[in-house]
């Protein structure tokens, strides 16, 4: 897994723990106490049963490196090659760390790993894949 062993960078004013498939809801989010800005950290905890090459295909990512903040998590993580996805389930979760940056005025698409990301206009948040991390199976929903 790449990153994994990377130090992580300074700790945020502002972090949430989500259990995929939650989707990122800023308006959810911000009923906790503020909107994410960036430099925000949220992190993902997803079950193994989503961690498969068929689940991913069918979601749908906008960006290469820096996606826009609705981007498909376990999509991304195929896509920019952090993290390899297999037709059946690994025997581990996942914590996949994601870290808000600006929104760009352009993303682009790209074919990477298999995986295809589309071009989108101007977002307003954006994130980037800080770590990926290996947890015991079935520790995601716990």
């Amino acid at each position: 897994i790449s990153k994994a062993d990377q130090p992580a960078s300074s700790a945020s004013s502002f972090s949430h723990v989500l259990v995929y498939p939650n989707t990122l809801n800023i308006s959810k989010l911000s009923t906790m106490g503020r909107k994410p800005q960036s430099g925000d950290v949220l992190e993902y905890r997803i079950p193994s049963s989503y961690l498969t090459f068929n689940q991913a295909s069918t979601k749908q990512i906008w960006g290469v490196g820096i996606y826009t903040y609705d981007s498909d998590i376990v999509k991304a993580i195929a896509h920019s090659g952090i993290y390899r996805l297999k037709q059946t389930p690994p025997d581990n979760d996942l914590s996949v760390k994601i870290r808000y940056s600006p929104g760009l005025n352009l993303y682009c698409g790209a074919i990477s790993n298999s995986f295809k990301s589309d071009e989108h206009k101007q977002c307003s948040l954006s994130y980037v894949i800080e770590s990926v991390s290996t947890i015991p199976k079935g520790s995601a929903n716990a």
